[in-house]
């Protein structure tokens, strides 16, 4: 089974996106900044992180590029609603910083299970 990590600080999201993705036969394990996620990292067998951009404590472009600079082969998808500036200024920076897929909050469910199941085949193909 394929472990999936979700950072958000957004409690409800959150919760919303592991329900979803643990309906979808995933084990979903939940960081809410990119301190937590990093911990998890280190002692989880992790095959796809999936991070909120805006996020107090850690935000996600900082936890982007640490996370390829440790894990380079993680496979990432993004997904930002948005603050001060247009979300797509966000997901245009994590895209540049190498996330396989960016998404703008809200984001239809298909579309985003569709991109879960594209990065773990490319993360197996990656592992063996």
């Amino acid at each position: 089974m394929a472990v999936i990590l979700l950072i958000d600080d957004d409690d409800f999201f959150r919760d919303m996106m592991i329900q979803m993705l643990s309906r979808e036969g995933y084990q979903v394990l939940g960081a809410e900044n990119g301190y937590e996620a990093e911990k998890l990292l280190d002692v989880e067998a992790i095959d796809l992180v999936i991070t909120d951009i805006v996020m107090p404590d850690k935000e996600g472009i900082e936890t982007i590029r640490d996370i390829k600079s440790n894990w380079p082969d993680m496979p990432i998808i993004a997904v930002s609603g948005g603050a001060r500036i247009k979300p797509g200024f966000y997901l245009d920076v994590a895209a540049k910083l190498g996330v396989a897929y960016t998404f703008q909050k809200p984001f239809e469910r298909k579309t985003l299970i569709n991109a879960v199941k594209k990065c773990l085949e490319m993360r197996n193909q990656v592992k063996g």
